[in-house]
């Protein structure tokens, strides 16, 4: 008998692969071996999930050695889930009334961050802002700022329809003093 073709195998390969994995998902095993129920909150096994990640890591290491970014993935959907999981991240830690960003302490008063976080933010913020203007260039943003302003034109115009910290300080003190 001829060997079949394998460019025609293949759409009926994907499809026996595809009707396989609804039937395990179906019976509640993992969709890969069909041995063993998922992990929870995960679509494999325990056994399956780790052997993914092995694989993904060893693939990834191999890209960044070659100098492919994102380990060779496809940028977007890399920076896509990223995104999504600083999300949940970000929203766990607020549900369970820690920081943020570290999620080691409880936030400052009316904060998302607790206060060495915010410290360190403030200090990084400031070293940045030196930095910009020993280079003569905009402080908030880093383009070049004009005859020796702390700004560009774009963000002092920006920064021109905003309220300065002492007023705003004075209409916080205001509402407050109102309750």
């Amino acid at each position: 008998m001829p060997a079949k073709d394998p460019e025609k195998q293949r759409p009926c390969r994907r499809e026996r692969d595809r009707r396989l994995r609804e039937e395990r998902i179906a019976a509640g095993t993992c969709p890969k071996c069909g041995a063993s129920p998922p992990e929870p909150d995960r679509r494999l096994c325990a056994e399956c999930g780790e052997k993914r990640r092995r694989a993904d890591r060893a693939r990834y290491a191999r890209a960044k050695a070659s100098g492919a970014l994102y380990g060779g993935k496809r940028s977007d959907a890399k920076r896509r889930s990223g995104r999504a999981g600083s999300k949940r991240r970000y929203h766990a830690r607020r549900a369970a009334q820690l920081c943020a960003k570290c999620g080691q302490r409880p936030p400052a008063q009316g904060r998302s961050r607790c206060e060495a976080c915010l410290d360190r933010r403030n200090d990084r913020e400031r070293e940045l802002w030196a930095v910009r203007r020993a280079q003569a260039a905009c402080g908030a943003c880093g383009d070049p700022a004009q005859d020796g302003a702390a700004r560009c034109k774009t963000c002092a115009r920006l920064q021109a329809g905003r309220p300065s910290r002492r007023e705003y300080a004075r209409k916080i003190y205001s509402r407050r003093r109102a309750c």
